[in-house]
């Protein structure tokens, strides 16, 4: 599809949603600024070190925020979070909190069709890889019988997808050191069946990346498989029924690449293709982004910003501004990390953002897993590093996130096709694609999101469902994800408070020159004065107590502006936890101490929380009491 056609020819594809912006974003969408990614430097993601490959964002528990797998190599056991409103706790009971592995590419899917998700691990050295069936509670099963869990390979990554349209989730797993990939069919039953004839089956090769995409855009998902050389990555056509044809798309590209990561960054309706390339991690070689012609036919695209000779490892896509493109983030190794924003006219230019924490990074995932609206990032680090997590602030551009269930086995639509029109005469599309595992040991979650630039709402949204029928839906605001099932329509709607990450982002994210602390703490009590009516999040807060930090105040003037900030809160809970975090943070002990034993002491008159959230707040403070300094 190119410019200006909202459909392609009359076909079928497994899920196509389109939606219209009501006002356009604006031809100078890309001028917005782009926002600030914070390094986290504390919590338990950010404090648990691990020889960590890879990790997969996934809603396990059905609670609405994505929860966290990073998988460890050299027989440690993956570290599992439950994310609960922005906090994060490591489960460390059961078998896929204990069990030892030399664990490469984590991937959540519903394989069983019972509503949530399960974990597959791909692990190396010939270690058999893992399955571990979820069943609620934090509790995880490992399956132990069937040839997923019994076969065994130099396995570094894997991914789900409905392979034949019957309903059930499928695997591909990607094998390296002369190996052949595994694809195993799902047979409904809770068996699985690997397959065994075909140029799929046959192929031996060193393969460490792998990824579904629809690239013909014929309703059936093809098969992409990254190799680390000598031989080159290789694309397979979908031809229905599991007969999979070797294509010639990437013949010419015989560089050596650890994962490739799909999207349309042009806008013209298919996906195109990122390669991540070095020889061995340890020599530079030049990235590759193709352009998708039609028909299996790519052609290299050059920006200068990309097109350097560097030893990356794996990419991902995602709209960080919202002004309406997709921006592209390369990890690399023993180099810094590369983001770049789409300019929107074919190239991209390189952002000024320290992202390289640590100098091993290899898994990595998109997500809003503070649930403020913006997309955050984790990243798994090699060699007993921390693994890091960072926020995004200052983002201007508005989103939509779209989030959607069907009956049925595949009942969180796997294979979904999104299509995003940004533009009131429908010239200029996005896309994005619901899948489950992707590039080189990643995953990100399952609910689409994608940027509004100034549109206060999307006019139209079209779902069309796996079967062909087409459904509408007009009037859906902006910056609010929406949960569509089939038949039902919108049935839930979330949306952050946006207005601190727009307003307070804006005034504290940069502090004028020369401005003195008493203006810089004027200013932001003159804002604080309009959170009464407004509430408040902790990102605007942390741009604001950083900004008048870094200005010089001292250590009362500080705690001071924090217990006005929290004084405006409604929520007593929310009051203490974030003047914890932030005196905390400004390493105000003996105010932080104080505001600890205030919570505590108030814990009865906190409405809302069940038990549980009492014996957890408990247990944070008894850990804190202990552990931190």
């Amino acid at each position: 599809m190119k410019h200006g056609s909202p459909f392609l020819a009359a076909i079928a594809i497994p899920v196509f949603i389109l939606v219209a912006a009501v006002t356009a974003a604006s031809a100078d969408a890309n001028d917005l600024p782009f926002p600030h990614i914070t390094w986290v430097d504390s919590g338990p993601v950010a404090e648990d070190a691990g020889v960590s490959a890879g990790l997969a964002w996934g809603d396990y528990d059905n609670d609405g925020d994505p929860d966290l797998y990073i998988a460890n190599w050299r027989d440690q056991p993956g570290f599992l979070y439950r994310n609960d409103d922005g906090r994060f706790s490591r489960i460390v009971e059961g078998p896929i909190a204990t069990d030892s592995h030399l664990g490469s590419g984590p991937v959540w899917g519903d394989y069983d069709g019972d509503g949530d998700l399960d974990l597959f691990l791909a692990t190396q050295q010939n270690e058999h890889n893992a399955l571990y069936r979820n069943e609620g509670d934090d509790r995880f099963v490992r399956v132990t019988d069937g040839p997923l869990v019994s076969d065994f390979g130099d396995s570094y990554s894997a991914a789900w997808a409905d392979a034949n349209g019957d309903g059930h989730l499928d695997l591909a797993v990607a094998n390296s050191t002369g190996q052949r990939n595994f694809l195993y069919r799902n047979l409904g039953d809770g068996r699985f069946e690997l397959l065994a004839d075909g140029p799929l089956a046959e192929d031996q090769g060193n393969h460490v990346g792998v990824s579904w995409a629809d690239v013909d855009d014929d309703g059936d998902q093809d098969l992409f498989f990254a190799s680390f050389g000598p031989e080159p990555s290789v694309l397979y056509r979908n031809d229905g029924d599991f007969r999979f044809v070797r294509t010639t798309a990437l013949e010419d590209e015989t560089g050596r690449a650890t994962g490739g990561a799909f999207a349309d960054f042009d806008g013209d309706g298919d996906l195109d293709l990122h390669l991540s390339r070095s020889r061995g991690f340890f020599t530079p070689e030049v990235d590759l982004l193709l352009r998708n012609d039609g028909g299996f036919r790519f052609t290299p695209v050059e920006s200068a910003a990309i097109s350097e000779s560097r030893r990356s490892v794996a990419s991902s896509w995602a709209d960080i501004d919202y002004d309406g493109d997709l921006d592209l983030l390369v990890l690399r190794y023993l180099e810094p990390n590369l983001l770049a924003e789409n300019t929107g006219e074919g190239t991209f230019r390189a952002v000024d953002q320290d992202l390289a924490v640590a100098a091993f990074s290899s898994g990595h995932g998109w997500a809003d897993f503070d649930l403020d609206g913006d997309l955050d990032l984790a990243v798994a680090n090699w060699q007993n590093q921390d693994n890091t997590l960072f926020t995004a602030s200052g983002v201007q551009g508005g989103f939509l996130r779209v989030r959607l269930r069907q009956a049925g086995p595949n009942r969180f639509a796997v294979g979904a096709s999104v299509r995003l029109a940004s533009d009131t005469a429908r010239e200029r599309w996005q896309r994005r694609d619901v899948t489950a595992g992707g590039s080189f040991r990643s995953q990100e979650p399952l609910d689409l999101t994608f940027g509004l630039g100034e549109a206060g709402e999307a006019s139209l949204v079209i779902v069309r469902w796996p079967d062909g029928l087409e459904e509408r839906f007009e009037g859906l605001a902006a910056n609010r994800r929406v949960t569509i099932e089939r038949g039902r329509g919108v049935v839930d709607e979330w949306a952050p408070n946006l207005w601190p990450r727009r307003h307070i982002a804006q005034a504290y994210a940069v502090v004028p020159d020369g401005e003195s602390v008493e203006s810089a703490e004027e200013r932001f009590l003159e804002w604080r004065r309009k959170l009464d009516a407004y509430g408040t999040d902790l990102g605007g807060f942390v741009d604001a107590y950083i900004a008048i930090r870094e200005r010089g105040a001292d250590p009362e003037t500080l705690e001071r502006i924090v217990r006005f900030w929290a004084d405006a809160l409604p929520d007593l809970y929310a009051t203490r936890h974030m003047e914890i975090i932030a005196l905390r943070s400004l390493g105000l002990q003996d105010a932080r101490d104080r505001a600890e034993r205030d919570l505590i002491m108030e814990l009865d008159e906190l409405e809302g929380l069940t038990e549980r959230d009492r014996r957890r707040i408990r247990r944070e403070a008894e850990h804190r009491e202990h552990h931190e300094p």
